[in-house]
């Protein structure tokens, strides 16, 4: 985790908090505000580093996003499954809001 750190050690942290109820069943999310655009483009750059840490491999970074955005992504995440099911050879991904693939390695 030293070199997670280590790749966001310039990041300010402005506010962090817990949100939604507890529930025994799950983990409560925890909505992190950070002082500029920047810093959050930094973290969500880095975040699928996290997958390569046992301490953090079950941590998921996403984005703040408006009630229309929200429902944008869904629709493309529906969209990439069902490319998934078609066509399980090819890694798909969504960048910049749109659907995009390259072959799996």
């Amino acid at each position: 985790s030293s070199g997670i750190n280590a790749e966001c050690e310039n990041v300010d942290v402005q506010h962090c908090t817990r949100i939604e109820e507890w529930k025994s069943d799950r983990t409560r999310p925890i909505k992190v505000e950070f002082r500029t655009a920047a810093d959050v483009e930094t973290v969500l750059r880095k975040a699928h580093k996290l997958k390569a840490s046992d301490e953090f491999k079950k941590v998921y970074l996403a984005p703040d996003r408006s009630a229309e955005e929200r429902a944008a992504h869904s629709k493309l995440v529906n969209q990439m499954k069902e490319l998934i099911k078609k066509d399980n050879s090819k890694h798909y991904f969504i960048r910049d809001d749109k659907i995009k693939c390259t072959d799996k390695k």
